[in-house]
Formats: C-alpha cells, structure tokens, sequence
C-alpha cells in the first residue's frame, strides 16, 4: 500500500454539528482516486452503532474522539477498496436484499417512534434516509462480494465439525463457561435459576414506614426458620409482581440479580433462602429462596451439526476477509491527510 502525503489539517470532531461546514468538504483520503471527505467520516461515525456507543460512554473525551475518527476513516477506505471490488465482479442487490433493507429500515422507524422522528434525528446529523438506506445496502454488497470469493472454500467435511464438538466439550469440561459468541451458545442449553422472592417496600405509595416494613422482613424471615412454606408467605405478604405465583421467577444465573443480592444467593443451596436484605436505593427489604439452579449442557451432537458447521465458515470467512483485503490494500494507492497516519 503505498501512502502519499496530502499536508491537510486534522478537522475538529464536531459530531454534533446541524450546519454544514467548508471544513466538511476538507479530503481526508484518496483511495485509488475516490476522495473521502470530513462529512464522509462524520456520516460514518453516526451511521455505526459501535461508534455511537462509544461517543455516548466518553463524549467528551477527545483521545476517544481521535481513536473513533481513525476507525472510521480507516472502515471507509475498506468499504471504498471493497465497493470497487462489487463493480468489477458485478454484484447487485436481488429483490431479495431490497426487501432486507425496507426490513431494517421499518425496524429504526419503529425504534424512533415515527418516520418523521427518523428523518429529523438523520437530518441533525447531516444525514438522509437515502444515506441510511445506502449504508445498508454497502453491507450487503460488501457481504455478497465475501461469500462469492469464500464459495469455494465453504464447504466443511464432517471430520472438521467432529473435531470442534469435541475440542468445545473438552473446554466446557474444564471451565464450565460459555463462550459468548452468540453461535456457540446455540450449542448448548441455557442455565437457569428459579427462584422465590418476597418484596417489602417502604417506598411513598407503600403503606409502610422503613421501621414497619423492617420489622415485617424480620418477622417473615422467623416464619420460614420456624417451617412456614416461602410460597404461602410470600402470596401473603409479598408486594413484588411475582407475589400471586409465590414469589417465584426466573433468572439465567445469579449475575441477573441485584448486586446485594448476587453476594448472599451464590452460596445457597437448592430450598435454601436469605435473611432480609435492604435495598436502600430501592427502599426495599428483599428475601430470596433458591429454588433450582440448572446448569447449561453441551447438546448432542446430532442436534447441533448445522451450528458447528455455522460456526467453522464464520472463521473462515473471517480470516479470508482479512486476507482479502489486506491484498486490496496492499495493491491499491491511499493517500492521507498527515494527520491521519499513523506516528
């Protein structure tokens, strides 16, 4: 890849901006004679929902704010390389990716509450609905191109997807944890904790002061050391939502309870149950029974072949991808602003 010098100013990151600025039209790269521009970036910061995300955690930290430009100009030469890439092999959406994007596109509006809201929080950003629609459509291209060069190599022999059943059962075995790729969680059953809580709360719609309802905790917990069902107290005097099922509800692991909770409830046993706890910010005094803990199990094999498969052809379509476009780079012309090389 060969890197020529365009001697342009760093722009300043102003993400929020509603007016277009002459710094906007500022190039920031040229890709084998594509210029990217400051709005081009901008776009593709807000376009990203990594990026968005990331803005919204640090707003106001402007290391961050370099970091997120960088990866953004750096995903537009990508695309750019790629784009070019999709015309030569003439890709093109079918009516199929059409319907995909008017899919998504219901969905956002769905998520903004109206077209309207859609169009006008677009329309802050510099943005249009034909720049969202665009944007989607650069994916499914991009994704098409991949799986048209990874065809030839996509296909798994069963000794592969027997060998990573066995190399994942292996180290389930060992760690009794999950990975978190979504893929691999297909791959087995998914924990459970039942549990049964009773809910005291003082806050002002209760009809209990933080003394009363202390004492009631209190009280209630002396009933069930004495024997007295944690179901039948908890329809009596429990004011949670779970109160008329007995308190009892579901959770995937003690991690999905309340931090003061989670302490106490990791150490019981099956029936076992906590003394009142005091929620303070939730003016709540809380007791909880561990009703059963089931933990996740590897599915047979012959019922997750087609996910094992799934998962052999994402890495290779991972590793291609890089593969691929590191040869694009290396073979293209990219030219950058001083500012946007790397020290």
């Amino acid at each position: 890849m060969r890197i020529l010098s365009l001697l342009l100013p760093l722009p300043l990151l102003l993400y929020l901006t509603t007016t277009l600025l002459v710094s906007d039209y500022r190039i920031e790269a040229i890709v084998n004679n594509t210029p990217i521009t400051t709005l081009d970036v901008k776009k593709r910061i807000f376009l990203d929902q990594r990026f968005a995300q990331q803005l919204q955690q640090s707003p106001n930290s402007s290391e961050l704010q370099k970091k997120i430009w960088q990866q953004a100009l750096q995903t537009l030469i990508e695309e750019t390389l790629l784009l070019k890439q999709v015309q030569k092999e003439k890709i093109t959406l079918s009516p199929k990716d059409k319907s995909k994007i008017q899919k998504k596109i219901q969905t956002l509006i769905q998520r903004a509450g109206s077209l309207s809201t859609l169009i006008l929080n677009l329309k802050k950003n510099n943005l249009s609905l034909q720049d969202l629609k665009q944007n989607i459509a650069t994916q499914l291209l991009i994704q098409k191109l991949i799986y048209k060069k990874l065809s030839k190599h996509a296909y798994v022999i069963p000794k592969e997807i027997k060998y990573l059943y066995k190399k994942i059962k292996q180290q389930f075995q060992k760690t009794h944890e999950i990975p978190p790729n979504p893929l691999y969680q297909q791959l087995f059953t998914p924990p459970r904790l039942t549990v049964r809580q009773i809910e005291i709360d003082y806050t002002p719609a209760s009809k209990y002061t933080k003394q009363k309802a202390q004492k009631l905790a209190q009280s209630i917990y002396q009933q069930l050391q004495k024997g007295t069902p944690f179901e039948k107290l908890a329809k009596q005097y429990s004011q949670g939502a779970h109160a008329q099922k007995g308190g009892l509800w579901q959770v995937p692991t003690e991690q999905d309870l309340h931090p003061a909770v989670q302490k106490i409830a990791k150490n019981l046993k099956e029936n076992e149950y906590t003394p009142p706890i005091h929620l303070s910010n939730e003016k709540i005094f809380l007791l909880l029974q561990i009703v059963q803990r089931k933990k996740p199990h590897l599915k047979p094999f012959q019922n997750v072949q087609d996910t094992l498969e799934k998962i052999i052809q994402q890495k290779r379509y991972k590793l291609f991808f890089e593969r691929y476009l590191k040869k694009l780079k290396t073979n293209a012309i990219i030219q950058l602003a001083d500012e946007n090389k790397s020290p």
